[in-house]
């Protein structure tokens, strides 16, 4: 997990600086291809991350920027789908639907609702886990052999937004607490 916020967080910061050297026309369409294929590797690494083309691009088009600038932040957002593409298609053939993973449902009810719903109960975090895991394998035996992780991916998210928007702030402090232990372990 260390291992993977370190490089999502380099692999964003380079996708950051060079998308922003190529707005500034610093080697432009090189700086645009190097910014994509960065950003592409984050999304990777963390999927969250998958938004990010969208969100730069509506801001340079409300902005009213002018096209030259534009042109950068579109080539760094195909050259991302490229890098994320491979792995999408094989999600596709495998499960029968097109993400990048199921990561992000697993982590909103094991750990985000998880660390809520301990906390809510008095209960230890590995205790409120192990009770989950316990009723999605009967889950699992009960649909059978059709019934893939995506699909219970979708089950996941079912159970833990009604316990995620009871708590927003909440959820926020454990998201920021998180976020600076795997950026510095020490503290």
């Amino acid at each position: 997990q260390v291992l993977s916020e370190t490089l999502f967080n380099f692999l964003l910061m380079m996708h950051l600086w060079a998308l922003s050297r190529g707005l500034r026309g610093a080697a432009g369409i090189r700086s645009a291809v190097l910014s994509g294929a960065c950003l592409g590797g984050a999304v990777l690494c963390r999927p969250l991350a998958a938004g990010l083309p969208a969100l730069e691009l509506l801001l340079l088009v409300a902005g009213k920027t002018r096209r030259q600038r534009v042109r950068p932040t579109a080539v760094s957002t195909v050259v991302a789908a490229l890098v994320v593409a491979p792995w999408v298609v094989r999600n596709w053939l495998v499960f029968g639907r097109p993400f990048v993973c199921t990561v992000g449902a697993y982590n909103a009810l094991y750990v985000e609702a998880g660390v809520l719903e301990a906390r809510d109960r008095g209960r230890l975090l590995v205790e409120v886990q192990q009770d989950w895991k316990a009723e999605f394998a009967a889950v699992r035996r009960a649909r059978g052999a059709g019934f893939s992780e995506y699909d219970e991916s979708r089950l996941w998210l079912a159970k833990a937004y009604p316990i995620l928007r009871r708590q927003p702030l909440r959820l926020a402090a454990v998201h920021l607490r998180s976020d600076a232990n795997a950026l510095m372990p020490a503290v």
